[in-house]
């Protein structure tokens, strides 16, 4: 099994929203995949609450064919024979003990903004990660960037430039958006 971690720089970045779209992207490819929820943002609590006719199937919820889990099954999940597990961190906290886990993961992918009121978290993860050097192998998604504005931002990602992507909007997020594909190929190489 392999796992995917997604960070978010800041709250309400789309982190979620991503970790599903990503799941999504795994069973578009053929892959068994399932969604956890390891910070403590509470989206599945409130998808059961939303949803009242959500099939549930060993300790997972089923949306749109995607398992979701809440952190409490990791156990479980780590003995089931998925593919991939991706797992949704909430987002940065400095010194937090899910950023230890996150950063266990085989792909690391960190979501950040651009607009004004978002820059300065993600300026926070750089320079936290850069000061303990484990950005190194971390990949990038900046969501809502204008297509005229991208290499502009890649410009200045400096040496992470090559591990900078760009999401296309999603608004769904148990709906894969099939324009993501090649980006998502991307994100996921190893």
């Amino acid at each position: 099994m392999k796992t995917i971690g997604v960070l978010g720089a800041q709250g309400r970045i789309g982190t979620t929203t991503q970790a599903l779209q990503i799941t999504g992207c795994l069973k578009e490819f053929g892959y068994d995949a399932a969604y956890m929820e390891m910070g403590n943002q509470k989206y599945v609590d409130e998808l059961n609450n939303v949803y009242k006719n959500l099939e549930q199937r060993e300790g997972a919820l089923v949306c749109n064919d995607i398992l979701v889990y809440k952190s409490e099954h990791i156990l479980e999940v780590n003995r089931k024979e998925f593919d991939y597990v991706v797992k949704d961190y909430g987002h940065f906290e400095g010194k937090s003990p899910l950023l230890t886990s996150f950063l266990e993961q085989d792909i690391k992918i960190i979501v950040g903004g651009v607009k004004a009121n978002e820059v300065d978290y993600l300026e926070a993860v750089l320079e936290h990660s850069i000061n303990h050097s484990w950005c190194k192998d971390v990949k990038f998604l900046f969501s809502f960037v204008a297509p005229e504005e991208q290499q502009n931002i890649k410009n200045q990602m400096l040496q992470y430039q090559v591990d900078t992507y760009f999401a296309n909007y999603a608004p769904t997020p148990f709906e894969f958006n099939k324009s993501m594909e090649d980006i998502y190929s991307c994100l996921l190489a190893e």
